[in-house]
């Protein structure tokens, strides 16, 4: 048996039956799901599968789920720490006043003493 199929395998006389199965989603439902989670954030996979079975009453598992993700193009990335009280603008005139105080000072060092340490100061999103 293992000669003849690995003999009748490249001469295209057998074909794999491991296709995979139907999608428990419709083409239409899988383009809403993909556009939806295109425009809204979701943290967790769990909260994805909660959805679909919210929305279209379909339950997935969470590795099916992951899967399906994956299958989209989608991925996990993990959010980077922002400062937790980010102002841009405050940061905008703070380079420009700093970049003042470099031609001011000359030779002169610029020391900077900060009040708190930064990981206390940032929060992340997640976990």
């Amino acid at each position: 048996m293992g000669v003849a199929y690995l003999t009748q395998l490249p001469q295209g006389k057998l074909k794999s039956d491991n296709g995979g199965s139907d999608s428990l989603l419709s083409r239409e439902q899988t383009d809403f799901l993909i556009n939806h989670l295109s425009q809204n954030l979701f943290h967790y996979t769990h909260e994805i599968v909660a959805y679909v079975a919210q929305l279209r009453n379909i339950t997935f598992s969470i590795p099916s789920m992951n899967k399906w993700l994956h299958r989209q193009g989608f991925s996990y990335k993990k959010p980077c720490g922002i400062p937790h009280k980010f102002d841009a603008e405050k940061q905008r005139q703070f380079i420009e006043y700093y970049k003042n105080l470099k031609v001011a000072a000359k030779d002169d060092p610029i020391l900077f003493l900060d009040a708190i340490h930064p990981t206390q100061g940032t929060k992340l999103g997640y976990g």
